[in-house]
């Protein structure tokens, strides 16, 4: 289990960001089972909270993930699938969580 910043606004000694295509092809490329990919904090809190300096005072709002919320309605009012919000959470996250397999040593 791993993750990988997606569009999380800035990290110290970056050099590139994967998007979730990427993980999928170079796990795959490298002979891994890619078993889960799911979203780790939504990119607004990450890019909010960067902008704000990580205010103290505001600190309860970096444990929410109030776009996330939104995501639910959106997915309850339009009827998507379980799947399809997911997909909208992982479209908008800040980083990519990820769980893949090695290739089996024969």
């Amino acid at each position: 289990m791993a993750s990988v910043s997606y569009l999380e606004p800035y990290h110290s000694y970056s050099i590139f960001n994967f998007t979730p295509y990427g993980v999928v092809r170079v796990f795959g490329d490298a002979g891994f089972e890619l078993e889960e990919i799911r979203p780790g904090v939504d990119a607004s809190v990450l890019i909010n909270r960067q902008l704000l300096n990580r205010s103290r005072i505001l600190r309860p709002l970096w444990q929410r993930n109030i776009f996330y919320g939104i995501t639910g309605l959106i997915g309850r009012v339009f009827s998507l699938e379980h799947r399809e919000r997911n997909f909208l959470k992982i479209q908008f996250s800040g980083h990519l969580i990820f769980l893949a397999r090695a290739p089996r040593v024969q």
